[in-house]
């Protein structure tokens, strides 16, 4: 315990120490008058009253009678809903029928919000030249309610970020906490506490490319490195998006749907406060509490990899890329998906809860807001992807006679079509790939790295992965066997430590699972 306080204490000196070197924003944008870096609840500050003192809206009859959607025009968490008309943010109790009132927010603003996304207890506004202010406290009453613009970094050093994508339905904000969401399971279904500091995500569609899902966190880097990259090892081509506590839901123009659970500190990138394991936590028991997680070497770790995108079943009828995703109860299994539509003439939205078996629709009246999709009941989720990559790269595993390949390397995907020659034989496997870790104690990133490869490394916390058959093809010789024997012993995981840049794959110990002496550090070189 006191080598991670030491560790926690070194993070933050460096992160001090360290200029913030910037990509994502510019000099040339002014931060309004009156909204602070780090901010604080101050009754009266930014129009923070109790909600039942809050001035009620003008002209009600402009607004809705219900947010039934999060967009970036209405949104809503379990206690309120909020709706942006003519650039100034209102506010009412969800599920009651009282009027629409004028929420907190800076009198410099008012007029000037161009956008929201709301979840849990934050919310994101976008303000003039796309900056992202953040809205505190929204799932208690009003009066603690507080703005600020700081982003990027350990301690949000950073000044401000700035949106790269605004388009409606193309982003959304993602907030889990300890109060609303309590835990979160990993790939084998295993339950682990929510971090104290709870978990936060900016998550937007590229405007550069569709096929990828990025996402920043207001303590990482403002860069565009962080992914969740897409189904189909990142090329399929998402036309609509929302995110909830963590779950990300996209749709293709097809109609197709896609769900993942994704976070960098669930996947590998965050070992200073999370416990990350390859192996099976089979006979351990789940972690009551944050503290007990990070400290307590007898609970189950993380395990890794981290969950993959999972396929939803179709909409039975008329639907828009207008879609919509929230957290219900506690536990990432309770999320609901919500997609506009219209059945027998009449608008509304489609719902389904994770654990439901089929798709309701509700009726609403409402005009149809997003684009209507060539949806079908056929799976077209192979249709239109996006092109492989096309960058392979191989080489020799230092101290073996074994052979790697990597084929069509996606830096925003965490599993990479691999093949493994030892001698004559050759095994399918499979390389995954965690964007964001060093493999030590200290690991966050610190400095923003340019998107997608370049000469400068992008590091992850990886591990070559074997099936049952690949293993079994193995031991079919002498070779195979020895390689099996000095590199995975009984089990099917190879941890790694990874650094990607467009010309190599350095690899090295996973020092947090293996001895340094058992993995030499190796190349594979771009093949040309």
């Amino acid at each position: 315990m006191t080598k991670q306080i030491i560790s926690l204490l070194l993070a933050l000196l460096f992160a001090a120490l360290v200029p913030v070197r910037v990509f994502a924003v510019t000099d040339s944008v002014v931060i309004l008058d009156g909204i602070s870096g780090h901010g604080s609840a101050r009754k009266g500050k930014d129009g923070a009253y109790p909600y039942d003192q809050l001035q009620n809206a003008p002209n009600q009859s402009r607004f809705p009678k219900e947010v039934y959607l999060r967009d970036d025009t209405g949104s809503f968490n379990r206690y309120y809903e909020l709706y942006l008309l003519d650039g100034v943010l209102y506010i009412r109790k969800r599920h009651v029928t009282g009027p629409w009132k004028v929420a907190p927010q800076p009198e410099s603003l008012k007029g000037k919000i161009k956008a929201i996304s709301l979840d849990g207890f934050q919310c994101l506004a976008i303000g003039p030249d796309d900056v992202l202010y953040q809205i505190h406290n929204t799932g208690s009453d009003t009066v603690k309610w507080y703005w600020d613009v700081a982003w990027g970094g350990v301690l949000r050093i950073g000044k401000y970020y700035q949106a790269k994508n605004i388009t409606p339905y193309q982003w959304a904000l993602s907030f889990i906490s300890q109060k609303d969401d309590e835990s979160y399971t990993d790939i084998d279904g295993r339950r682990h506490p929510v971090s104290f500091t709870n978990l936060m995500q900016y998550v937007y569609i590229d405007p550069e490319n569709p096929a990828n899902i990025v996402y920043n966190d207001p303590w990482l880097p403002r860069d565009e490195s962080y992914t969740y990259g897409s189904p189909k090892h990142s090329r399929f081509q998402s036309v609509g998006l929302s995110a909830a506590a963590s779950t990300v839901f996209v749709i293709n123009q097809y109609g197709d749907l896609f769900i993942r659970t994704h976070d960098y500190d669930f996947s590998g990138g965050d070992p200073l406060q999370f416990p990350y394991s390859w192996d099976s936590q089979e006979g351990k028991p789940d972690a009551k509490f944050f503290l007990q997680q990070r400290f307590d070497p007898t609970v189950a770790a993380v395990r890794l990899p981290s969950t993959p995108w999972v396929q939803i079943p179709k909409i039975p009828g008329e639907i828009t890329n207008r879609i919509s995703i929230e957290s219900t109860e506690k536990g990432n299994e309770n999320r609901l998906l919500k997609v506009e539509g219209r059945k027998d003439e009449k608008t509304g939205f489609w719902q389904r809860a994770l654990t439901d078996s089929e798709w309701q629709f509700v009726v609403t009246g409402e005009p149809l807001k997003g684009t209507l999709l060539e949806n079908s009941l056929e799976d077209s989720s192979d249709k239109d992807l996006a092109p492989e990559t096309g960058i392979h790269y191989s080489g020799k595993i230092a101290g073996t006679n074994a052979t790697l390949e990597v084929k069509d390397f996606a830096y925003n995907d965490n599993a990479q079509y691999t093949f493994l020659t030892i001698g004559n034989t050759t095994v399918p496997a499979t390389f995954y790939t965690e964007y964001g870790s060093f493999g030590k104690a200290v690991t966050m990133e610190f400095l923003p790295h340019e998107k997608g490869l370049t000469d400068d490394p992008l590091r992850y916390n990886a591990a070559l992965y074997l099936d049952d058959d690949a293993i079994q093809t193995l031991k079919g010789t002498r070779e195979g066997t020895t390689f099996l024997n000095n590199w995975f012993g009984t089990k099917h995981y190879h941890p790694l430590v990874l650094a990607a840049t467009s010309d190599h794959l350095d690899f090295t110990a996973n020092t947090f699972s293996l001895p340094k002496a058992v993995t030499q550090q190796f190349r594979l070189t771009r093949e040309s």
